[in-house]
């Protein structure tokens, strides 16, 4: 076991090049920023807000469609936390131009640590390395500098703000840290976006099944106010249910046990080990060329859904506590 170990590692080291999806959806990456806004001090909120007014899409994109009765102060913040999947290139949206998807950074929302089913562990000599590979532990490095740099344009700050928001949720969402190794995947599953199953009779992408697990709204971001405070009542009620008892600091031993961002990346890789791919014993299928699901992918069953909410609820307590912690922990100049 202990060779596996060192064998997992030293592949852990390597970035195998893949396309990734977003991590969490916009509601999870919202009751993200939702339960860090509530252990927020009113300066802080205020300062932050200050900060993000400077950003370039502010009017475009923070501040629009605020809904009724939410204040601009807070819907900025938590906009703020899924704006780094607004500036993505997509089909549908690429009519906004380089003003905005210039911002777009795909390779900083994950990084690609290996998990390799034990029984094919010949697969190791088939990983090639590509150095100097960009990903998310760079990206949180780069950001954080960004904001504590006192040299730093007001701009780059509040863009760098909305990416701190944004990469504290993603490093939580287990598959954003893992790629999965088998016969059937001997190029690695892509984080699950190539790993077709059935869940309780409905077919899933993996990736996409674990993005959803905290809720979704039907519609877009950039819908008007009225599917927005819809959205904002889900995000409230889900923020409120990770008040429990069970998600508090003193019940959440990760939080003094792993302090730093690398090892919330090993946490989540051990959970997507464990949990989201059930130390290689889950059965999947290859997606379909076109990304769908095949009619004939296999059960996990309702268990495994039972386990995988139950985790994502924890794992999304966990990052709205370090996500408060480290917005505390930013140096603004003196007003």
């Amino acid at each position: 076991m202990r060779r596996l170990a060192c064998l997992l590692l030293l592949v852990g080291l390597l970035a195998v090049p893949t396309r990734r999806a977003a991590a969490w959806n916009e509601l999870g990456h919202m009751v993200v920023a939702k339960a860090a806004y509530d252990q927020m001090s009113d300066g802080l909120k205020l300062r932050l807000f200050n900060t993000l007014k400077a950003h370039p899409h502010y009017e475009e994109y923070l501040a629009k469609n605020c809904p009724e009765g939410v204040g601009l102060q807070e819907w900025v913040l938590l906009r703020a936390a899924i704006w780094p999947d607004w500036i993505r290139h997509r089909r549908d949206k690429e009519q906004r131009g380089e003003r905005v998807t210039k911002y777009s950074r795909p390779d900083d929302h994950y990084i690609n640590l290996p998990f390799i089913d034990p029984a094919r562990l010949a697969l190791l000599k088939d990983l090639k390395p590509e150095l100097d590979k960009h990903d998310i532990l760079g990206a949180y490095g780069q950001r954080m500098s960004e904001l504590n740099l006192r040299e730093a344009s007001q701009e780059d700050k509040a863009v760098a703000l909305c990416w701190l928001f944004h990469l504290i949720g993603d490093v939580h969402q287990p598959l954003h840290c893992c790629t999965f190794y088998s016969a059937q995947f001997p190029q690695g599953d892509r984080g699950g976006t190539r790993f077709a199953l059935s869940i309780n009779g409905k077919r899933h992408q993996l990736h996409r099944y674990w993005d959803e697990l905290l809720g979704d709204v039907p519609g877009k971001d950039d819908d008007p106010a009225p599917r927005q405070a819809k959205l904002y009542q889900r995000i409230a009620e889900a923020a409120q249910s990770l008040r429990a008892p069970e998600y508090g600091r003193e019940q959440l031993t990760e939080l003094t046990e792993n302090a730093s961002f690398p090892s919330w990346v090993r946490e989540s890789h051990a959970w997507a080990t464990k949990v989201g791919y059930r130390n290689g014993t889950l059965k999947g299928i290859p997606t379909n060329q076109d990304g769908s699901v095949p009619a004939d992918a296999p059960e996990a069953g309702n268990d495994y859904e039972t386990t995988a909410r139950a985790l994502a609820r924890k794992r999304a307590a966990l990052a709205g506590h370090r996500l408060a912690d480290k917005l505390k922990e930013l140096k603004f100049p003196k007003d």
